[in-house]
């Protein structure tokens, strides 16, 4: 019995530290971009064996709200495939009392086109941090910018509220900051600007995304990021202690069933769109031909990245259609069977 047990423990282990390999999209601002945090994440799965494959699409000061009304944002979005798509919110944009009424509505756009487009993929929202000492400039008005703590509090709450609303999952990298300004204060995570992250403070917030996307412990990983080890290792450790050993309060995992059965039944549909349907030429100039197989005989819509019905027709075995008045950009094909397939006009 005892030889069975320590068999079963060592498949476990073998198991749960398998190489894994994620494909990441991330949407958001400085917060994201500064000291290339996504290579970051990158170098440090590398360095325990996993893969990171990303994208983003990152501006200075952009909100959510941007986020749902940019052409690149939508288009990275509907290429599909991702396992997780990143959504970050500017630094003060959270810090409201009533998230529900500014970018609740739409992160919800930007939800659904997740879900819509990458049956097996999940939404996650990079939960940022309060300024070093919050903004005192006018707490009379502004209470809940009024120093580190109520500001960095509001933020996580509101993230976390945003997550429960739409069944997504939450990085961490705020918590994982306040441990370690709480536990090891000497390491520097602010520039000086009080809020955009010191090269320690992008580690920090790879070290919480890796945690939760690849749900491993990060401590023990043989990358610095650059740092001193002393300070690498014990954020390693703040990223475990916050991050990795208390996945569900992120709520990783929670839709992991649910995905894996939308995931399964939609492949499905994958699968006939990739064997099908021909358009061609793709890109298009003025007119693009469809070759429909055994979908002939059905209404076709187009529509546009962002969800407007640009126009209506019936498809043939060989249909060529008339596109000279859409613009440029990215533009779907959905079929009344549900079979959805994508085109870019030039």
């Amino acid at each position: 019995m005892k030889k069975l047990y320590s068999i079963y423990f060592l498949l476990l282990i073998a198991a749960l530290g398998h190489a894994t390999t994620k494909r990441v999209l991330f949407l958001g601002n400085s917060y994201t971009y500064y000291n290339d945090m996504p290579q970051l994440l990158a170098n440090l799965a590398a360095a325990n064996g996993d893969t990171l494959i990303f994208d983003s699409h990152t501006v200075g000061g952009y909100t959510i709200g941007n986020h749902s009304v940019d052409t690149a944002s939508l288009n990275k979005i509907m290429l599909g495939g991702w396992d997780r798509v990143v959504i970050q919110g500017q630094s003060a944009e959270l810090v409201t009392d009533t998230p529900e009424l500014s970018p609740f509505p739409y992160a919800r756009k930007l939800d659904s086109l997740v879900h819509r487009f990458n049956p097996c993929g999940e939404t996650m929202f990079y939960m940022t941090w309060g300024y070093k000492y919050g903004d005192t400039t006018d707490c009379v008005n502004y209470p809940l910018f009024c120093g580190y703590e109520v500001m960095d509090s509001t933020i996580r709450g509101n993230y976390l509220k945003m997550a429960n609303v739409f069944r997504a999952e939450v990085a961490p990298a705020g918590p994982v900051r306040h441990y370690i300004r709480h536990h090891y204060p000497a390491i520097e995570l602010y520039q000086a600007d009080e809020s955009h992250p010191t090269p320690a403070g992008s580690y920090a917030v790879a070290c919480a995304f890796y945690a939760t996307i690849f749900r491993k412990d990060p401590s023990g990983i043989n990358y610095n990021g650059g740092l001193p080890v002393a300070d690498a290792d014990s954020i390693q450790v703040a990223a475990r202690t916050v991050a990795f050993d208390s996945l569900s309060t992120w709520l990783v995992g929670t839709q992991d069933a649910y995905v894996d059965s939308l995931c399964s039944t939609l492949s499905v549909a994958a699968v006939q769109q990739n064997t099908t349907i021909t358009l061609y030429p793709n890109p298009a100039g003025n007119t693009i031909t469809i070759l429909a197989g055994n979908l002939h005989k059905q209404q076709a819509r187009i529509y546009s990245a962002t969800g407007l019905l640009c126009r209506e027709f019936a498809v043939g075995s060989n249909t060529t259609i008339d596109i000279s008045a859409l613009s440029q950009g990215l533009y779907f094909i959905r079929f009344n069977s549900g079979v959805v397939t994508r085109f870019v006009k030039e």
